[in-house]
């Protein structure tokens, strides 16, 4: 319950931060894996969120007016890459595509 608690609060902050005005940058050619967990290198509209067990890994990208989306990936110990393609929804709205923690670039659970 508390981890579900500290997740939310967590999304929220990522939703935040999709309303302060800020465009992300273009993003680089698309890379046909996804990056290691162990990489240190942000990219463009890359960041984590500190969170009591760790941090999280999101991606920020998109520059429409919308309302923001979260883009949640399945089962744990996996990652975000395969809804990349969902980052196209960027023309209407911020998308936001993270890695829950012990998935891709997020710290182990």
């Amino acid at each position: 319950m508390k981890r579900d608690l500290m997740l939310a609060v967590a999304l929220a902050s990522l939703a935040a931060a999709c309303g302060e005005g800020k465009r992300a940058a273009p993003e680089s050619p698309a890379k046909s894996e996804a990056p290691p967990a162990t990489s240190s290198a942000l990219g463009p509209g890359e960041a984590y969120l500190a969170v009591p067990d760790g941090r999280i890994w999101y991606k920020r990208t998109g520059t429409g007016a919308g309302r923001p989306v979260i883009l949640l990936h399945g089962g744990p110990g996996y990652n975000s890459f395969y809804l990349k393609p969902l980052e196209a929804l960027g023309d209407d709205r911020p998308v936001i595509r993270y890695d829950q923690l012990g998935g891709g670039r997020s710290s182990p659970s």
